[in-house]
């Protein structure tokens, strides 16, 4: 019988001729489940079917699968959704920082912008990771630096320490 599923992302192309795959993750917490020895899941005709995975490129994006062994073979595949097994990733648990991902983050001090893509925990604490211009900056979530938050126009006004913004 088949486990329930959680889709994870999508075959995106052909990889070599020996029937590898390109596959595009949409779901950061799959990766670490994309590993020689599980199985992937390929939707055909709606159902989930299972694959054993046989190799692994080193950041999890190429994989080769049993039974796929040829250029063609793997074009039968191209575009179709990959889901794995629903309890083998684990739900982050929200923490107090997680609704504000999508927020444009306005600094007094330098008058950076950014807009808030995620929020992590380091060991060092919470960070906020933002994005300008293609420019990703990480900026620690300190609940003393943020001087008002608009949840209205989707923005949080914080008073940065001097240079933090130019690392």
């Amino acid at each position: 019988m088949i486990p329930p599923l959680t889709p994870i992302g999508r075959i995106a192309g052909k990889h070599g001729f020996r029937g590898e795959l390109n596959i595009i993750l949409e779901r950061d917490d799959a990766q670490t489940r994309i590993k020689k020895g599980n199985y992937l899941f390929i939707e055909l005709d709606g159902k989930g079917v299972p694959f054993l995975i046989e190799q692994v490129s080193q950041g999890g994006q190429i994989i080769k699968l049993a039974d796929i062994d040829s250029e063609t073979a793997a074009t039968a595949y191209l575009g179709l959704p990959v889901s794995i097994p629903a309890g083998s990733i684990k739900k982050a648990k929200p923490g107090p920082f997680q609704g504000i991902i999508g927020f444009m983050l306005h600094d007094s001090t330098s008058h950076y912008r950014g807009i808030i893509k995620e929020v992590q925990e380091f060991p060092q604490g919470m960070m906020m990771i933002t994005e300008q211009e293609g420019k990703t900056l990480l900026i620690p979530a300190v609940e003393d630096w943020i001087k008002g938050i608009d949840e209205q126009k989707k923005t949080i006004m914080v008073q940065l320490p001097e240079g933090l913004t130019e690392i």
